[in-house]
């Protein structure tokens, strides 16, 4: 999702008013270098501050999610939060080598099998690896 994409309705979720949220100085509590979300007090809504990366944020660990907190002042309050990040199919599957070749004689029998190397893609779940297809390309020497 795009930098400002509508995550969710927190003042909604966490059934807290709006007003409430601009007088208790309402803010996102992270030990995070990065932060994820940003909090939109006027709104009470939670939109994407920074690209979420979920292979990078994750590796292949299902769920993925990233956790923080709602701090609220006067009386103070805490509302834990977790945001589940779901993948996208960004990456392509890739192969150690890019090319194979291999010598097959005219003698080989009619259906023999010749071991490939797999190719891998850092996506998880469905959008994972699942198949591919090699294309025929033919020379005579």
């Amino acid at each position: 999702m795009k930098k400002g994409s509508l995550v969710g309705n927190i003042a909604q979720d966490l059934g807290l008013d709006l007003k409430r949220l601009r007088s208790g100085r309402a803010r996102i509590v992270t030990g995070e270098s990065i932060q994820y979300t940003e909090l939109k007090t006027d709104k009470g809504t939670l939109v994407v501050n920074e690209r979420i990366d979920r292979e990078q944020l994750c590796g292949d660990v299902t769920p993925c999610s990233f956790t923080f907190e709602i701090l609220l002042e006067s009386p103070m309050e805490l509302h834990p939060v977790t945001i589940e990040v779901l993948d996208v199919n960004d990456n392509a599957p890739t192969f150690q080598n890019s090319h194979q070749e291999f010598e097959i004689s005219e003698s080989t029998a009619l259906g023999s099998r010749f071991v490939l190397g797999s190719a891998d893609d850092a996506d998880v779940g469905p959008n994972g690896l699942q198949n591919y297809i090699l294309t025929p390309m033919t020379t005579l020497r």
